[in-house]
């Protein structure tokens, strides 16, 4: 008795209904999938209806036997007195036996051939719009015909302005304290730190850093906490008897 050894070669995909549900019925899945069926007119006229996704070989049923019984003697471990069959001479590699890995190339993708294709008619394109017509482009820029994001930020120039470059989300914000405004709320000595500030009404803003400025003057000492000194107050605060703590 014969059997069939059909093993699929192409995907099924583009194939009408009727030539995937014939794969299905042979019992392939996939590509690569081997299938064993007994020889007969029915399944002759099924491998004939998808005879370019698949390749066929026969086989005797006498061989296969033969094949399991020597797979079983293998297993265990009787095969030591049968000859071993001869080994084939590893093939030579050159530019004449160089070939793209097997599914590496595959047909090209032909459009426009009838909807039953599945690209026929419309090719893929769809109906009508921008990517209907010809010499349409994907823009990396272009969000729909919405505001685009280069149009919708902020376009304020120079590098030595506050409310320049880098835009919202990178930008460094402070909150100001001058040396006016530590004189008139805080005796000498005190310890300046930010809940102390916070308690005067000064640098009230939450999780906004401190930055000490030097308009006015300051004649006490005192002991300041904050993120950030400028120079000028830095500078008053030491001149005073006073020292700067950085946060």
């Amino acid at each position: 008795m014969t059997t069939l050894a059909i093993t699929q070669v192409k995907s099924s995909n583009g194939s009408n209904a009727r030539q995937r549900d014939t794969l299905r019925s042979l019992g392939l899945r996939r590509v690569g999938h081997t299938v064993e069926r007994a020889d007969s007119p029915q399944l002759r006229g099924m491998v004939h209806a998808v005879r370019h996704l698949i390749v066929v070989a026969e086989r005797d049923l006498d061989d296969r036997a033969v094949r399991h019984r020597r797979r079983r003697r293998q297993r265990a471990g009787v095969m030591a007195d049968e000859p071993t069959p001869p080994q084939e001479a590893p093939e030579e590699i050159g530019l004449h036996s160089l070939a793209p890995a097997k599914g590496a190339k595959r047909d090209r993708r032909r459009i426009g051939r009838g909807h039953g294709s599945g690209h026929g008619k419309t090719s893929g394109r769809g109906h009508k719009g921008y990517g209907a017509r010809s010499g349409s482009k994907v823009r990396p820029r272009f969000e729909g015909g919405q505001n685009p994001i280069h149009m919708r930020m902020r376009k304020l120039r120079g590098p030595n302005k506050k409310m320049s470059m880098p835009f919202e989300p990178f930008r460094t914000h402070t909150q100001p304290v001058n040396l006016d405004a530590l004189e008139a709320r805080f005796a000498s000595g005190a310890a300046v730190d930010l809940a102390a500030l916070r308690a005067a009404g000064l640098a009230t803003r939450k999780d906004v850093p401190v930055k000490v400025l030097g308009r006015g003057e300051l004649s006490k000492p005192l002991t300041v906490h904050a993120h950030k000194f400028s120079r000028t107050a830095r500078a008053a605060i030491e001149a005073a008897g006073g020292t700067c703590v950085q946060e």
